[in-house]
């Protein structure tokens, strides 16, 4: 439903939101009143633009405040800054701590997955998987909790971009590069296998590049502990758990019996698409690819890689060896194998380089926004993605806020809607009988009448005032002559004399 936004309903939901403080917000609104010759945008975009180009807001936020929202910013003590992907399980968002202003990535199960108790439970074991995890090269777990029915939990922020979209857009890497990363990515493993962590969906999406070269392998959940009590709670339910392009033979069949070598085949897989750029068995249907894995030999880098050394096109098919016993036992064998690679390559591929997430894109991309500064969680990026089923509340404005004229004061706001526009309809005609019950109007008051009525007060006023004076008189008198031994007496009777009323007390 497209929802009418005028400059200010944009300002008012802005106000009720919380984004910005109230200090903030009233020192932006007046730069951009004077940017605009003295009186805010009419176009309400060009308002939010101008917003997002000073950093006040994001262009996430902009877009929820334009489709007339201004609940669901916060989760907790964290403010969300935008949505980073979305998955089948969950949705990922970059959040900011409303005091030490961290970045996080804060990873959402949707509240319609509640209604199966399992899918908690799988989010709760997937966070205490995590929290076992203390390497350079795996996402750390900051925090789990949750607010009302909204369970959540708090990751660190890697500010770059997953393996998979970075070598759809750059290309094969360069070769000391892809030994680089797989070193990282095999250690990162090592550590996992040597707590009893199987990740189970190693693949480029899970893989993230920070911008300063660190890998960090993300999202463990289809993570299994290798004597879990409860299988349910690693998702061990009929069908293939993993990616069709890098699910290893063993695991399409029972994804339970999956252990350290079932990742070292996905890693294989990663391996063979640093060096390519294409999955190993990309071809034909998921069924048909799931197939392959099973049963087609792996395939030679160095067929569409001339430049791949031996030693490492070695290791790639070793990894993807069909049985596991004819794979490297463990992580740290392979390590090693990866330091016997020498590493006299040829300057073919291309140097890493991720581009910055720029908050000057205009409000139009947000639609088509591919997230392509930030990666957290493995989520898959989204454009538009059901906000209700991922934050809190989300009621809609109800026009109503009491403070906005004290906000707006001194800012020039444009004409909200001409009358003309509004679409305003008539009301119908009275009929005859609306009317029917006479009314009786009083006749006026001539002037003569209101002359007269006036001067029937005043005699009145002149009558009441000389008794009350007379009876203060009367009054006096009684006390003064009255003898103190006998009492009071009480009056007899009143005569007439020359000089006015003669009072006669008797006992």
């Amino acid at each position: 439903m497209t929802t009418t936004t005028t400059t200010r309903d944009f300002v008012r939901r802005l106000r009720r939101s919380e984004l910005m403080e109230l200090d903030s917000l009233r020192k932006s609104l007046a730069a951009i009143q004077t940017k605009h010759g003295g009186q805010l945008p009419e176009d309400v975009k060009v308002l939010a633009e101008d917003l997002i180009g000073g950093g006040a807001i994001t262009q996430w936020q902009a877009k929820n405040l334009l489709s007339g929202r201004w609940k669901g910013f916060f989760l907790g003590k964290y403010k969300l800054l935008r949505q980073l992907g979305v998955g089948g399980m969950s949705a990922v968002f970059l959040a900011e701590h409303a005091v030490m202003r961290r970045r996080v990535a804060i990873k959402v199960l949707p509240r319609r997955r509640l209604s199966n108790p399992l899918n908690l439970s799988r989010f709760q074991q997937e966070a205490r998987t995590c929290a076992m995890l203390n390497h350079p090269n795996v996402v750390q777990v900051i925090d789990f909790d949750r607010v009302d029915d909204q369970h959540f939990m708090v990751m660190e922020f890697v500010d770059g971009m997953d393996l998979q979209r970075l070598v759809q857009q750059q290309g094969p890497l360069r070769l000391h590069r892809v030994l680089e990363y797989l070193r990282c990515s095999a250690s990162g493993l090592q550590h996992a296998h040597e707590r009893g962590i199987i990740h189970r969906d190693i693949k480029p999406l899970n893989i993230l590049i920070h911008r300063d070269g660190v890998l960090k392998i993300s999202d463990l959940g289809l993570a299994r502990l290798r004597y879990d009590e409860d299988p349910s709670l690693s998702g061990e339910t009929p069908g293939v758990l993993g990616t069709a392009d890098y699910v290893a033979p063993e695991q399409i069949r029972a994804s339970h019996l999956a252990d350290g070598r079932s990742d070292l085949y996905s890693l294989g897989c990663t391996l063979y698409f640093m060096l390519t750029g294409r999955a190993p068995f990309a071809q034909g249907t998921v069924q048909e690819r799931i197939a392959r894995h099973q049963t087609m030999p792996p395939p030679d880098p160095r067929k569409l890689r001339s430049d791949c050394p031996t030693e490492l096109a070695e290791i790639c098919m070793r990894l993807m060896a069909k049985s596991p016993e004819d794979r490297y036992p463990t992580a740290t064998l392979l390590l090693q194998a990866i330091d016997r690679v020498q590493w006299n390559f040829t300057s073919s591929g291309v140097p890493i380089s991720i581009p910055e997430h720029s908050p000057q894109e205009s409000l139009s991309s947000i639609v088509t926004d591919s997230n392509s500064g930030s990666s957290a969680g493995g989520a898959h990026p989204v454009s538009d993605s059901p906000f209700d089923d991922f934050s809190l509340s989300n009621t809609s404005d109800d026009g109503s806020d009491a403070s906005l004229d004290d906000l707006l004061t001194g800012i020039d706001l444009p004409t909200v809607m001409p009358a003309t526009a509004a679409n305003f309809q008539s009301l119908p005609a009275a009929s005859a009988h609306t009317f029917a019950s006479a009314v009786t109007v009083p006749k006026p008051k001539s002037a003569a009448t209101d002359a007269s009525q006036n001067k029937t007060i005043i005699y009145a006023g002149i009558g009441m005032a000389a008794f009350a004076v007379v009876f203060s008189v009367v009054m006096s008198i009684v006390f003064v002559f009255s003898p103190e031994d006998k009492g009071r007496g009480m009056i007899k009777r009143s005569e007439g004399g020359k000089t006015g009323n003669v009072v006669i007390i008797g006992n």
